[in-house]
């Protein structure tokens, strides 16, 4: 079990990301893009590439203004011995369907919540088996995801729209883990003009809690 670990990054948030990376391993990979206009699908794309080529089992994808707690590469071990053959969600947001869902989980003492298809997959930090971001990658450049209009093809431009349209026309399983390894404390503006508000974690314990500490189950 080997885990790659990437950074989805833009070159305004270089500065920003170094809270980020002081928490991953040395060698974890940055993948830096600049699309004009901002494309974060494309970029994720390019970070689902890395993950592919990177010879190991597991890859965790996550984007630059987020943050995590102590211990999370162990952590993350952890979580692939329980689910490692489906994409586990390192974050979920206060986005409804899935917070309904995951505070039935949560009463109910379960320490994973399976993301019933939906609009939207939260991408700030996914945990992806190998075989899972090929298939993934696969899917993004069939000549079947694109949207036209008029005659015209629509640039795609949301990742976690995307992720939700994969998981719907593919009947993926995917999970998410309760409390979120990662938050994303919404301190920054989305690089395609959303404004900050409404994007942090439903579960959060902080950057002193030591993830290494939870038991995992399914």
């Amino acid at each position: 079990m080997t885990v790659h670990w990437v950074v989805q990054s833009h070159p305004s948030r270089r500065e920003l990301r170094e809270r980020l990376l002081a928490g991953l391993p040395a060698s974890t990979q940055v993948v830096e893009t600049d699309f004009d206009p901002p494309n974060p699908w494309n970029g994720y794309k390019l970070c689902l590439k890395a993950a592919v080529e990177s010879g190991c089992t597991h890859s965790v994808l996550i984007q630059d203004d987020a943050v995590v707690p102590r211990n999370l590469p162990p952590a993350v071990l952890k979580v692939i011995a329980v689910e490692p053959d489906v994409p586990v969600c390192l974050y979920l947001g206060m986005l409804p369907p899935q917070k309904g869902l995951a505070l039935r989980a949560a009463k109910e003492g379960k320490r994973f919540v399976e993301l019933h298809q939906s609009s939207f997959l939260p991408v700030v930090a996914v945990l992806w088996p190998t075989c899972k971001a090929a298939e993934f990658l696969s899917w993004a450049g069939a000549t079947n995801v694109l949207r036209r209009r008029n005659g015209q093809v629509i640039e795609e431009r949301s990742d976690d729209a995307m992720g939700g349209r994969w998981v719907r026309q593919t009947r993926q399983r995917v999970v998410a883990t309760i409390p979120s390894l990662v938050e994303h404390p919404d301190d920054a503006p989305s690089t395609i003009a959303r404004r900050p508000g409404g994007r942090t974690a439903l579960f959060w314990h902080g950057t002193e809690w030591d993830a290494e500490s939870a038991e995992w189950s399914s």
